[in-house]
């Protein structure tokens, strides 16, 4: 399983400022986003009660023929807690890769973005901060 390379560690990095800077509450639902953190993409409120297995790929691959054309092939959940494994990321992350997998695609990466950084569940990369700026 390949790393995620510098420029996607610095659009995670972005991505999580973005989730802190726009969600002022503690908790906030799950959302699963696809195409690029620093543009378009198209996002989904992960529910409360789970979906089995094959919806979950129906959600994924509708979003994936929503993502608009020119969006990098990328795919995060954002959710409350730390950035470290949860039942929610384990559940969803077959239905993405599977999803991109029949789409013809390879994710370039997918990750899971809370408050405090991220994490890659496949391959157990990860970034936390306590202070984090973005300077432009």
């Amino acid at each position: 399983m390949d790393r995620i390379g510098d420029d996607d560690r610095a659009a995670l990095r972005r991505a999580v400022f973005a989730l802190r800077s726009r969600e002022r509450r503690r908790v906030f639902p799950a959302r699963l986003h696809l195409g690029d953190p620093d543009g378009e993409q198209v996002v989904h409120p992960v529910v409360r009660h789970p979906l089995d297995d094959g919806l979950r790929l129906d959600v994924v691959a509708g979003l994936l023929r929503l993502r608009p054309a020119a969006a990098p092939s990328a795919a995060w959940l954002t959710r409350v807690g730390t950035p470290a494994p949860h039942d929610l990321d384990l559940l969803w992350l077959p239905a993405v890769l599977r999803a991109f997998a029949e789409a013809g695609e390879e994710a370039r990466w997918v990750a899971v973005v809370t408050k405090t950084g991220w994490y890659d569940p496949r391959t157990g990369d990860r970034v936390t901060w306590q202070r984090l700026r973005i300077r432009r």
